[in-house]
């Protein structure tokens, strides 16, 4: 599935180094690819559109300046160069673009970059998730929000506002492959509302929406093959709440907002 590049301006666009078999051995081996070079990567590929600032990728893994990110990026490319016994691309003024080696790059339009994933590593990424090779990332570090209901009071004690607090939840496994299937079956679209992110918002909201599980995760209690097509549907968080909040079916909910004047 290439990269949706409706509304981007991808300036920089070298030809990929590295093919998906590459990447995909890159990424297993401990030597080339840290923690930190994993995370990030997968905190991009969780991203709308693949795509995200270092900024942002600083923030998602609790770091507190960006330049770590920058600086893990340039040392990641620096490992796989030596690697492959490739060279980076160079910049204008004849120096090595060291982040061009995983990622296409678009002005954010205030100064910033997007590092957008290349889909060689995407691909690889999906293909090691999909295998359980590597793991997604943590929920501490999942962008996408969780609706308060899937957290009931009986899962945590005493909660302090303002202070941080380790809470041990019981969390279902989300396979990200099914979701992208489901979204490239879909859109991103809710199929109860019709509301559409990037139509409301703009760019800002391209590549957004929640994935609905028909059947819920927390009454299956073990392991089972998603079906993409069959158990899994776009819906806004709006929609999603509603939902679980009521304990009602899909159908119902359109019946609800219908009857709306």
């Amino acid at each position: 599935m290439a990269i949706n590049e409706k509304g981007t301006n991808i300036r920089y666009r070298d030809e990929p180094l590295i093919t998906v078999s590459q990447w995909s051995t890159i990424l297993q081996n401990k030597d080339i690819t840290g923690d930190l070079d994993l995370k990030t990567v997968l905190s991009v590929y969780n991203s709308p559109q693949y795509k995200s600032t270092a900024t942002e990728i600083a923030a998602i893994l609790g770091k507190k300046n960006y330049r770590i990110i920058s600086a893990g990026n340039t040392s990641f490319s620096r490992r796989i160069c030596r690697y492959l016994n490739i060279k980076p691309p160079k910049n204008s003024r004849g120096g090595n673009r060291w982040w061009t080696i995983p990622y296409l790059g678009e002005p954010k339009g205030d100064g910033k970059w997007y590092y957008i994933l290349r889909p060689e590593l995407r691909r690889a990424i999906e293909e090691l998730l999909a295998a359980d090779k590597i793991k997604p990332l943590d929920a501490d570090y999942k962008r996408e929000f969780q609706i308060p209901t899937e957290i009931t009071k009986k899962d945590v004690g005493i909660l302090f506002e303002g202070a941080k607090k380790t809470i041990a939840v019981n969390a279902y496994e989300r396979n990200l492959k099914a979701r992208e299937l489901c979204l490239s079956e879909y859109g991103y679209r809710c199929c109860i509302c019709n509301f559409d992110f990037e139509e409301f918002y703009g760019k800002i909201g391209a590549g957004y929406i929640e994935v609905h599980h028909l059947k819920p995760l927390n009454e299956i209690n073990e392991k089972y093959q998603v079906d993409p097509l069959k158990d899994l549907v776009p819906i806004c968080p709006n929609c999603h709440a509603m939902l679980h909040k009521a304990g009602i079916s899909i159908k119902e909910l359109k019946s609800i907002i219908r009857k709306k004047p």
